[in-house]
């Protein structure tokens, strides 16, 4: 793809980024998108054959770049990692993480799920609990194995939980607004969510650090 392609392409989705986060996906049109990207309508439709489309394009990079967030969060080899590192890993909510990461992204995360086709969100939602649930599990397992916990945890007990967590992070975007976000104790309510997961999967798992 050529240089000047890519950078048309990259205007077009700014653009689109832009008017979704201010004023909607419903109210934002093709022809809007394509003056704020500087290109002609004609111009936009070579690349993205109608909003949906483009909409589909931005979410797919945002999904991208919130699974690359995640496996930033997650060690490469937990055998590597001392027995404190992996006590304190369990106290850290990765998915709590992600969430305040992605707060200046809030009213684009909003506006892409308010405007998303929900079996098109449920495919990319899956996507990122499997990568979730493949690396708990692990963990899990890593624990028992050095006699941290008793038990491990089902890849199915896993995703159900995972699903929980994202459901709670999801839930909080879609019901609250810029300035909800701005509060000094806007996240708190989540903290404490965590905070009682953990407790059950330490009981559960008989994590007894």
């Amino acid at each position: 793809m050529r240089e000047q392609t890519k950078t048309t392409i990259t205007n077009i989705k700014n653009s689109a980024k832009t008017l979704f986060m201010n004023i909607g996906y419903e109210k934002t049109s093709m022809r809007a998108i394509a003056s704020g990207a500087g290109v002609t309508a004609g111009a936009l439709y070579k690349f993205f054959q109608n909003k949906e489309d483009l909409y589909h394009a931005i979410f797919d990079e945002f999904v991208q770049n919130l699974l690359q967030l995640e496996k930033s969060l997650q060690p490469d080899k937990l055998s590597e990692l001392t027995n404190q590192e992996l006590i304190d890993l369990f106290y850290t909510h990765s998915s709590f993480e992600i969430l305040t990461h992605l707060l200046p992204q809030f009213e684009l995360m909003k506006s892409l799920l308010l405007a998303g086709n929900a079996s098109y969100i449920e495919n990319m939602k899956h996507s990122y609990l499997t990568t979730r649930t493949i690396f708990t599990l692990g963990f899990y397992n890593e624990l028992m194995r050095r006699n941290l916990s008793t038990r491990s945890l089902s890849a199915k007990e896993i995703f159900v939980l995972e699903e929980t967590m994202f459901a709670a992070i999801c839930g909080f975007v879609m019901h609250s607004d810029s300035e909800d976000i701005k509060k000094k104790d806007a996240l708190l309510p989540y903290q404490t969510y965590f905070s009682i997961m953990t407790t059950g999967i330490k009981e559960q798992i008989g994590f007894h650090v």
